[in-house]
């Protein structure tokens, strides 16, 4: 986790989705905190784990979410998208 705290908003936030305890709540939680920050206007990213249901959940206010299990193809395609649309 970085300070969020820091008045530099980065590029793109990427959330590891599986790292978190407590599922969609703290998914949301998260984007809510980020949203409340000097990050809001940075996409976020959500890397979810291979068993995740990407249709089920849905915490609002992130730009795009892949499975962790993706191709690193894949992955970067979407990280790449995601680059050129925040600038």
């Amino acid at each position: 986790m970085c300070d969020i705290a820091d008045a530099r908003a980065p590029t793109l936030v990427l959330i590891d989705g599986s790292a978190l305890q407590g599922g969609e709540s703290a998914l949301a939680g998260a984007i809510t905190m980020l949203q409340q920050s000097a990050w809001r206007d940075a996409p976020i990213v959500i890397l979810d784990d291979s068993g995740a249901d990407l249709i089920r959940g849905f915490a609002a206010g992130y730009a795009a979410r892949i499975r962790l299990d993706s191709s690193p193809e894949a992955i970067a395609q979407l990280i790449e998208k995601m680059m050129h649309t925040a600038v």
